[in-house]
């Protein structure tokens, strides 16, 4: 998100977003089934990245509440000899608040950053995560991505895309809801007071 208005607007409605919310609270109606499938990505990713490894310098870009590093805390818990230095990095202060609230074998240290333009070193980082999140901050921030992996590192996001399985499923929703907006219906709301 850089000096464009609506990218203001954007990076304001995160912070908005987090601010003030609870751990746990982010996934809170997700599907049983897939935090499973979630978990076990992650479990197949940080496991080959921490094969043969005895130290690993990581990173969650738009970490949100921290999810993906919990679980990379928990793998780490199966390599004894593995020492993880961790970042946790979001634009919303609360968001990095709450991912290195978690006690694990490791705490990241917190990095308040637009995904777009890191504050960081090239090659700084062995593994660079994300899971959807870093996309809000457009197509740079994946150059960012890619510019703080260090030689032989790796670059692992999930993302959001048009016409995949997250859109799919809130399509009724937006549908929804664009209908509402556009019957004026909430404008009209904005008229009575409750008492």
């Amino acid at each position: 998100m850089g000096d464009n208005p609506s990218q203001k607007q954007e990076e304001g409605a995160w912070k908005r977003f987090w601010t003030g919310r609870a751990a746990g609270r982010e996934h809170e109606f997700r599907d049983p089934g897939m935090a499973s499938v979630l978990q076990g990505h992650w479990d197949h990713v940080l496991g080959e990245a921490y094969a043969g490894k005895s130290r690993i310098s990581l990173i969650d870009l738009a970490c949100g509440e921290g999810e993906v590093l919990r679980l990379a805390a928990r793998a780490a818990e199966q390599h004894s000899d593995l020492e993880v230095s961790a970042v946790a990095s979001d634009i919303a202060p609360d968001a990095v608040r709450l991912a290195v609230s978690h006690p694990g074998v490791f705490t990241p240290l917190p990095l308040v950053a637009n995904g777009a333009s890191l504050p960081l070193a090239d090659a700084s980082f062995d593994l660079v995560v994300s899971q959807y999140g870093l996309e809000y901050a457009g197509t740079s921030a994946f150059r960012e991505a890619g510019r703080i992996v260090g030689p032989g590192g790796r670059f692992h996001a999930l993302v959001h895309c048009a016409g995949g399985a997250v859109a799919q499923s809130c399509q009724p929703v937006a549908e929804l809801l664009e209908t509402v907006i556009g019957s004026g219906m909430l404008a009209s709301l904005s008229e009575f007071a409750i008492t």
